[in-house]
């Protein structure tokens, strides 16, 4: 009798326990619920799928954990341990994909292919490198600063809109080995001495344009020169439209060439636009007539700026906080959903963008893309719009109109441009992977950056949009 009293006892404290966690959840669920439903207009990564997925999964979280705090007690404390033991399991199987997928597959393949691959992280090359007697820099891009508006130096406010100048910097290795360039006076990846004469041809854009992740002579500004073009690169790893913008009107405003190149890659220009979009520094580019920062003439200030801000990133104190960012993304299946709306997965096939999610985003597009016309206009050239393609397109069989495409080709006609789609290109090849390395995704080949220059020139001479 004792013993079933006690046994009573326990079940009813653990009962009591099990209800007031649930009461506690079900709040937690309500506040998530109440936040999904009012954030419900905002660009979510993934589109509609996503945004769906968060305001049924959290209605019916709610829906359970109330339920549960109005269940018997021998029920609640077993939906209580099942529960526990679900998000024990989701978490065990997280941390194996982490690290199952946390490997380099481009290594993976190479080494079933008998390729070399240089398998060292950034931070060991880097380091092994200085070991060696070479300083290389880290690869530090506009996009770093864009939610501090620029950076600080001795009481001075700067944006810059390159890296550091005359100095080795590495980028990145998808090829096999680790890619390195010393940057020109301004800190773009070209030869020095571009800046001595006036370039036919300007390159804006992203990473694609700054030349990763293949040596200096095989990217699409060094294809052109191949192709006997005279061309200067200021294409920046991670910039948007609104960087690109600010980029024009600061070095494209010198160099007055006759043609400007300028590069949309699909992937991530539009997400960059809307992250850009917040800093009131680069909105004067578009907004304010005569606004710039005269940064040809202030790389004595930059090199400083940039070279403080690598120096904090490699603090001790900055190494926790990116520890406790990790902890964070893993408490929040962040690997899980970084996987899931990757464009390396097929289930995001067709559907990470969705038109109504981007409407904002499409008309500033059209703005920026009318001002760069305006902008090469006052001195005589000529604005082309390249629009690049992605991996997925090809490995998943993505629709024409996939990635906002048909939208993007409209914003640029509205804004009064000639629109050279590498699309077109790509997909007449037999086999459009090839272009990328390992058939995975990334960047270009050099064979594909050689293709594109080669069709892009070709366009340009048979359009009539810049001489011989």
């Amino acid at each position: 009798m004792k013993k079933a009293t006690a046994g009573k006892d326990k079940l009813q404290r653990a009962g009591q326990i099990a209800r007031f966690i649930f009461i506690v959840l079900a709040a937690v669920s309500a506040v998530g619920l109440a936040y999904v439903a009012i954030e419900y207009g905002r660009v979510w990564r993934g589109g509609n799928l996503v945004r769906t997925i968060l305001l049924v999964a959290t209605f019916l979280l709610l829906v359970l954990f109330v339920a549960g705090a109005f269940m018997r007690n021998e029920n609640r404390v077993q939906l209580l341990l099942v529960l526990v033991s679900t998000v024990i399991t989701i978490y065990l199987c997280q941390g194996v994909f982490y690290l199952y997928t946390s490997g380099n597959a481009r290594a993976n393949i190479a080494r079933l292919q008998g390729a070399a691959f240089d398998v060292r992280s950034k931070a060991r090359f880097i380091e092994e490198t200085h070991k060696d007697g070479e300083v290389v820099a880290p690869a530090a891009t506009p996009t770093f600063w864009v939610d501090s508006e620029g950076l600080a130096l001795n009481g001075k406010q700067v944006f810059p809109l390159a890296g550091l100048s005359r100095r080795h910097q590495v980028m990145c290795n998808e090829n096999g080995r680790w890619i390195k360039f010393r940057s020109d006076r301004h800190g773009f990846n070209n030869p020095d001495e571009v800046w001595d004469k006036q370039p036919q041809a300007i390159l804006i854009g992203d990473s694609f344009v700054h030349g990763v992740c293949v040596d200096r002579n095989e990217d699409i500004a060094g294809s052109l020169r191949q192709l006997g073009w005279k061309t200067t690169n200021l294409g920046v790893t991670g910039n948007g439209p609104l960087l690109e913008l600010a980029t024009l009107i600061e070095y494209g405003r010198n160099l007055k060439p006759k043609l400007v190149l300028w590069f949309y890659y699909e992937e991530n220009d539009i997400r960059d636009l809307k992250h850009e979009s917040g800093s009131q520094t680069l909105a004067r580019y578009l907004r304010d007539e005569p606004f710039h920062q005269n940064l040809m003439l202030r790389q004595a200030d930059i090199d400083p700026a940039i070279e403080g801000f690598i120096a904090s990133y490699r603090t001790p104190g900055t190494k926790g906080l990116r520890q406790m960012q990790w902890a964070l993304s893993f408490l929040q299946m962040g690997f899980f959903g970084d996987w899931l709306f990757n464009s390396s997965n097929p289930l995001t096939a067709n559907r990470l963008f969705a038109a109504s999610d981007y409407v904002p985003e499409l008309r500033l597009l059209e703005d920026v893309l009318k001002k760069a016309r305006q902008e090469t206009e006052s001195w005589g050239g000529k604005l082309v719009f390249v629009y690049l393609p992605r991996w997925s397109r090809y490995a998943y069989h993505e629709s024409h109109d996939a990635n906002l495409r048909l939208q993007v080709h409209a914003a640029a006609g509205k804004a009064g441009l000639s629109v050279f789609d590498f699309h077109d290109t790509l997909s007449a090849q037999p086999d459009p992977l090839v272009y990328f390395p390992f058939r995975i995704d990334g960047h270009y080949t050099p064979d594909g950056n050689m293709l594109l220059g080669r069709d892009l020139k070709a366009w340009v001479m048979k359009n009539g949009l810049v001489g011989r």
